[in-house]
């Protein structure tokens, strides 16, 4: 019995280190205690109007957050030549540096409580937002957006699904186009 309790004390010492290792050569890392989460702002609003070629949801719940609304390339560019969304780019940060949408705020999906204030600080929950990724089969979106909705708030969250692979593709981006780390 006493053998049994020390081969499995092994192996999960063995596991630790595994994981600790695993972490330590990631390129973002994992960190070892979840940072406390921002409160919520309560100012929400509870209904959204879609201007064409998206879908939009109502007030945020727990099915909402699971599907938030898309929006299409041409509902894009109406947004960036009007003003009338805050982008989030939701690629690393390295990603980011190399190019991206002008006036977006980077917000990487493996970091988004630790850097959500710069959301915060140039959007309010009742503003309209479209997140974008690498595009194609691209998951970032999808956390952030889904993070926006559930744990701050924001109403009005699409998600451009084709994101910068269609921005690069599509060769109609060139005057909404920046690089660096600034928006």
């Amino acid at each position: 019995m006493i053998r049994d309790f020390a081969i499995a004390g092994i192996i999960l010492l063995l596991s630790a280190g595994a994981a600790a290792t695993s972490n330590a050569v990631r390129q973002v890392r994992l960190p070892w205690v979840r940072e406390p989460l921002p409160a919520t702002p309560s100012n929400v609003r509870t209904t959204a109007t879609a201007v064409e070629g998206e879908s939009v949801t109502s007030a945020p719940t727990a099915t909402d957050a699971a599907k938030p609304g898309m929006i299409k390339i041409d509902a894009v560019l109406e947004h960036l030549k009007a003003g009338t969304a805050k982008f989030v780019d939701a690629r690393e940060e390295r990603e980011f540096v190399e190019g991206h949408l002008l006036g977006a705020i980077n917000l990487p999906s493996s970091a988004i409580y630790k850097n959500i204030e710069r959301v915060l600080g140039a959007a309010s929950p009742v503003d309209r937002i479209i997140v974008y990724c690498g595009g194609g089969d691209c998951e970032a979106s999808h956390h952030v957006a889904d993070a926006l909705r559930r744990d701050f708030g924001f109403s009005e969250v699409l998600i451009y699904e084709n994101g910068w692979a269609e921005v690069m593709s599509s060769g109609r981006f060139n005057e909404y186009f920046a690089t660096g780390a600034e928006p």
